[in-house]
Order: structure tokens, then sequence, then C-alpha cells
């Protein structure tokens, strides 16, 4: 149960690392509604609108990529619909920049909400690699296809991570793989309630809370040696009636939340 439990925390990192994504070109596919010229390797772009595959407006009122490999006319292109798959991944996998910062971007839900997410910065991008990536916080809610969805979260940080693995061929599903590297990874107060997808249809909703996740892993070269992570003040608290709340209640004796105290993952 314990395994299924923290598996929780993975998803949300992931559901974070989505939207840093669609923010950076990779996966999304934005509109441009008008860009600074360039200055050097520096490529800045103002009053960006871009609107995902599902609907939701995006809206970055400025963003800066320093040292960038990439012209203005590039990055354009790798954030534009109608760029085909292998243009647009050619363009993602050449990237590269000393830093990236977007100090705020806004997310309008297409069923209606707002999600904000602060302070964005990456260094030391190359290809998929990333020295540092994290922003400051992130707050809001929506409507997702499955019900209202709130989140909130403090600052998330990682460091020395590859998602080159990501970035396998367009045309070939399975030459993607997972993040393959990732040195170490902070992320403070998270808070995200969202639909219970067995009881969604009755308004069902599933509450996830964590006061920090740390996780530091070791390697030797490209070689995974070992890792250490840490969670802290870990809560659950399924709808109630639902397959995951019955198996919490056999687990804890009861059928409402349940917080797992600090558990330490090696």
């Amino acid at each position: 149960m314990l395994r299924r439990s923290t598996a929780l925390a993975p998803r949300a990192l992931a559901a974070g690392a989505s939207l840093l994504a669609l923010a950076l070109g990779l996966g999304a596919c934005p509109r441009i509604a008008a860009a600074a010229p360039q200055d050097s390797a520096t490529v800045t772009l103002d009053d960006f609108t871009a609107t995902s595959q599902s609907g939701d407006v995006i809206t970055i009122k400025h963003a800066v990529f320093e040292g960038a490999n990439l012209s203005q006319q590039e990055i354009v292109k790798m954030l534009t619909p109608g760029t085909s798959p292998e243009d647009e991944l050619a363009l993602v996998r050449k990237l590269k920049a000393a830093s990236i910062s977007i100090p705020s971007i806004d997310i309008a839900k297409k069923k209606g909400g707002v999600i904000h997410i602060r302070d964005i910065s990456a260094t030391d991008v190359d290809s998929g690699k990333i020295g540092k990536l994290g922003f400051s916080g992130v707050d809001g809610a929506g409507t997702g296809d499955d019900g209202p969805v709130s989140v909130k979260s403090g600052a998330l940080r990682l460091e020395n991570a590859d998602l080159s693995g990501a970035l396998g061929s367009a045309g070939d599903p399975a030459e993607v793989s997972p993040m393959a590297h990732l040195g170490f990874l902070s992320w403070q107060g998270v808070d995200v309630v969202a639909p219970d997808k067995e009881s969604a249809a009755q308004g069902g909703a599933i509450h996830f809370a964590l006061a920090s996740v740390e996780s530091r892993n070791n390697y030797d070269g490209e070689t995974f040696k070992d890792s250490t992570t840490t969670l802290k003040g870990l809560m659950i608290e399924p709808s109630k009636g639902s397959e995951f709340a019955n198996s919490l209640g056999a687990l804890g004796g009861h059928k409402g939340a349940h917080n797992f105290q600090e558990p330490q993952l090696r």
C-alpha cells in the first residue's frame, strides 16, 4: 500500500514537469502573439500567447533565453502550430541555452479557471540535459476533462536532469524513455485536489498533500549507484466509498485521510 501511495508523488512531479515542458515548448502547440527582436545570443519573447492541443490558453508576459543557439525564428517555429513533429523535435533536441527565465506563466483552462506558475528558470540547457530547473510556486484552480482541479505548491528544484530520453524519435514511440539521469530533486508544500476517476461521475475527488520530498541520486559516470528519497507530511484523502478509500481503511482502521509519517526510501 505504501508503494501505491508514494507512487502519487512522482505522478504529481510529472504534472509539474509537464507544465514546465509546455512553457518551454516540449510537446506543446502554442502560437506566438508577439516577440521582441533577438539581441546577439539572447532571445526575448514578450506578450506570448499559446493555445495547447487541449484548448488551454497559456500566457507568458516575458521570457528570456540567454546564450541560445537557436535564432528567434527557430524558437518561433518550435512553438508554432503547423510545424511538423519531426521539425519541432529536431529543434527541441538542438536547443541549447546558458539560462532560460520566465517570471510567470498563466494557464487559462478551456473549461474555466486559471493556474499560475511563478519564477520558472533553467540553466545549462543542452539538447535535453539541464543543469538546474525549477519554479518558486504554483497556485490556481480550473476544470479538467473529469471535473474541478485545484493545485498549490511551493518551490520545485531539479539538478543535473537528463530529459533527452524523452525526446525519442517522433515516429517511433518505442524510442521514448523516461528521465535517464536526475541528480537532485526537492519539492515543497504540494497540495492537489483532483477528480477521482473511480467516482468522477458522482463528483468524487482525491486530495493529495505533501510537506516536502527530497531525493538524491548518486552515479558513477553514467551508471546509477544508489538513491535516497525522504517524504515528509504525506497525506492522501480519497473520495468516499472508492476502492482506494476502502484499501486505506483496511490499512489504517478508517476510510478517511491517511497520513504517512516521513518515510525514507533507499
